[in-house]
């Protein structure tokens, strides 16, 4: 395993600057996944007969985010690993399968969701991740629009009319981290340059600055700029992966963070 080094004017979580803490300027939201994601129908409660396994469960499962795709299940695609002392998010097994984290999708659920994080109060996106395998596999982290979060899990590149993420497929077939942004329907991409690797902790940021446009940083290196984003437009953190082939895949996301600045 790689690791990174931390340097004390940074938060652990992503790198993000501790200043976007102040409650004051910003809202800052961080999700250390005590409590591990589960299926949307799980925490909001399926109709039928109620049991107490069902209770139980909903009662565990994460108020602020929820996981769905191909294949996903509440006890088995996010559980707790004891090697890297974090969540562990698996496909199930299946060519296709996908599986991806964003916040619940139910109306007043939770803040994450209910306020949107918008390009106009330059909001940022942070979490630190890593792969079990590189091959075979489409893995995506960062902005991007419910709808498309919820429908499509955001696996196609294009997938969201606004979005900025960081994007990894080895279908086309990619080396590096890519950016894959839209700006109102037209998809642009940039290279960062930086190889994906198994096994290799990366620290993800994208700051939406004053211009609207998002700076793009790995391990605390800024590696891409997108030009200016749609104006108020309300995004929503996604980390995700599909495995592209009959071996799942994994990923390892300690935490995510998310802060804008406040309306005025």
């Amino acid at each position: 395993m790689t690791t990174k080094q931390r340097t004390a004017q940074q938060d652990d979580i992503s790198g993000g600057l501790l200043g976007k803490q102040d409650f004051s300027e910003y809202m800052y939201l961080e999700e250390r996944f005590a409590q591990l994601p589960i299926l949307n129908a799980d925490i909001a409660g399926a109709t039928g007969t109620w049991t107490l396994a069902g209770g139980l469960l909903m009662n565990r499962g994460n108020k602020s985010f929820e996981v769905s795709g191909t294949n996903s299940a509440s006890a088995t695609t996010c559980t707790y690993d004891t090697t890297y002392k974090c969540m562990k998010m698996v496909t199930a097994g299946a060519d296709n399968d996908r599986s991806a984290i964003f916040p619940h999708q139910d109306a007043a659920m939770n803040i994450w969701q209910d306020i949107g994080w918008d390009t106009a109060h330059e909001a940022t996106f942070s979490t630190v991740l890593m792969a079990s395998a590189v091959t075979y596999v489409n893995m995506w982290a960062g902005f991007d629009l419910a709808a498309t979060t919820n429908a499509t899990l955001a696996t196609a590149l294009s997938a969201g009319a606004d979005q900025v993420r960081f994007w990894f497929e080895t279908d086309t077939p990619y080396t590096t981290w890519q950016i894959a942004y839209s700006i109102d329907g037209t998809d642009a991409l940039i290279d960062t340059g930086i190889t994906v690797e198994a096994t290799t902790w990366y620290k993800m940021e994208i700051r939406i600055n004053a211009d609207r446009k998002a700076l793009c940083y790995i391990n605390g290196e800024l590696v891409g700029t997108t030009t200016a984003l749609t104006t108020n437009i309300a995004m929503f953190p996604t980390i995700g992966l599909q495995e592209l082939s009959g071996a799942a895949r994994s990923l390892y996301i300690p935490g995510l963070a998310c802060s804008q600045l406040l309306g005025v």
